[in-house]
């Protein structure tokens, strides 16, 4: 299969590839993508209020919603996980972060003992190579009757195949290797990060009472119904942004940084030579927890990204390196669907804190952050989240004609 985004390290050909899906993640889609974002998110928490009072492992919805939005978008068709969470895509999922643990394994043994990790891959991975070939399958099919049926609807493709089919600088346009490629790796890259990024923000929250109760008051004070929760509206509410940018420093989605290669004649980096061919990155959770960067780096406080904490010198994080925060990269090669993650992110958030008073549930701990987080292989496996979702029950508005 051809390189996708991610894997494409010839320049000219990945800003080919990323121009053609620009106008697939630009403001003006996301707003004509929005409906379909919304009919998700109302499944959830139809789901949600199906369960609620009892033990709900959300990490597993979390997922469920983040596939089901990505599938409607990059395959043009939902996976049908929160209609059906026994759905025959529900166990790909549930080992999407085994198969980038493969692929991590895989890279490092590569690297220091490339004929063992021949040997102990080709016996570790035949069960999670099985699935990922099965995915792999089902998304070329997918793409396939998608790319092949004539509709208007506001998936990626109705905009990569509307005349915009053409590469940077006149090259050629997608192949169909290329858009499975792609397909395959917006599966992937913006299913389980935003899943992480929330699952995250949720137990931060109700580990910090204060900020939880904080963002529910800006939340509920904010909407008088939910179809006042829009993608328009949201990004004004300045604590539940705060809160976001503060999850993504303290549980970063994606631990490590992407790795860059140095030029020919070496580099410069912070002041250090770094020779030619040397591959380096910044890892996100090592300089986000760095008092070098943040001060009381591994407390939850999502104040230091209020616009008072930038102006007021009398405020403890009024020193903090805010642009060291960058968990979607930087760049040509930043995170293409950026817009689209924090969209999501806070219409789920601000969703589930409106409808909800969400509480720990008995089984839960208070440790899958601190200290146990789930391991990180790039992407964090996570452990299960145990909450409760108990419905807000609102006052009825009187009817005028009584």
């Amino acid at each position: 299969m051809p390189a996708g985004l991610l894997q494409d390290l010839d320049d000219a050909s990945h800003r080919r590839q990323r121009q053609v899906f620009s106008s697939a993640f630009s403001e003006r889609a996301l707003k004509d993508q929005e409906p379909l974002l919304r009919t998700h998110v109302e499944r959830l928490m139809a789901r949600l209020t199906e369960l609620s009072n009892q033990d709900v492992d959300i990490t597993d919805y979390l997922n469920f919603v983040a596939f089901d939005i990505m599938g409607d978008l990059a395959m043009g068709a939902s996976l049908g996980l929160l209609v059906d969470r026994d759905s025959k895509f529900a166990p790909w999922v549930r080992t999407a972060v085994g198969s980038i643990k493969l692929l991590i394994i895989r890279s490092a043994l590569g690297f220091y003992a490339p004929l063992l990790a021949k040997v102990l891959l080709s016996i570790l991975a035949k069960p999670l190579k099985k699935k990922r070939e099965e995915h792999g399958k089902h998304t070329m099919a997918q793409v396939t009757k998608r790319l092949s049926t004539k509709t208007d609807r506001p998936d990626f493709w109705t905009l990569v195949l509307d005349g915009k089919k053409q590469g940077a600088d006149g090259g050629p346009p997608l192949s169909l290797g290329e858009m499975h490629a792609n397909a395959s790796l917006f599966m992937i890259g913006g299913t389980e990060t935003t899943a992480t990024l929330l699952s995250g923000a949720l137990y931060l929250l109700l580990a910090n009472p204060g900020c939880l109760r904080r963002l529910t008051d800006e939340v509920r004070g904010a909407f008088a119904s939910p179809d006042d929760i829009s993608l328009e509206a949201l990004p004004r509410c300045l604590y539940l942004n705060a809160v976001l940018e503060e999850s993504l420093r303290v549980y970063p989605p994606v631990a490590e940084g992407l790795h860059r290669v140095a030029p020919a004649g070496g580099a410069v980096v912070c002041g250090h030579f770094v020779p030619e061919g040397t591959v380096v990155q910044i890892p996100h959770y090592a300089a986000y927890h760095s008092s070098l960067n943040f001060s009381s780096p591994h407390s939850f406080r999502p104040d230091r990204w209020l616009p008072a904490a930038a102006t007021d010198p009398a405020s403890p994080f009024f020193a903090d390196k805010r642009r060291a925060l960058q968990p979607f990269g930087v760049g040509p090669r930043n995170c293409i669907g950026r817009n689209l993650a924090y969209h999501e992110m806070r219409l789920v958030l601000a969703r589930l804190l409106w409808g909800f008073d969400v509480v720990f549930a008995e089984r839960m701990g208070m440790g899958m952050l601190g200290g146990q987080g789930g391991e990180a292989w790039a992407v964090w496996e996570k452990p299960p989240l145990w909450l409760h979702f108990v419905p807000v029950v609102r006052p009825q508005t009187p009817d005028p004609r009584d």
